[in-house]
């Protein structure tokens, strides 16, 4: 299985459409005969604060991965957190 991974850096990462719908085409160019691109988008655009800076991403009995969102001038800081 392989993995496309993109972390956007900037609270406006994308300067049109066209953009957007030329990254969905190279990924899906990318893709393997039956393979699935799944996206996930946030709204950066309001600053987190406090524990809601922490996101929850996948745990298990004896692991957590969360990520951190830090607001920046400019961009949004995300930092992945495993905790095992």
């Amino acid at each position: 299985m392989a993995i496309i991974y993109r972390v956007i850096r900037s609270k406006t990462p994308f300067g049109s459409l066209d953009e957007i719908r030329q990254l969905i085409i190279d990924c899906c160019e990318l893709l393997t005969e039956g393979g699935k691109l799944i996206l996930s988008f946030r709204d950066y655009s309001t600053a987190l604060l406090g524990n809601l800076r922490f996101i929850p991403v996948k745990s298990d009995d004896a692991k957590i991965l969360t990520c951190c969102v830090d607001y920046e001038v400019g961009r949004v800081r995300v930092a992945i957190q495993p905790y095992w």
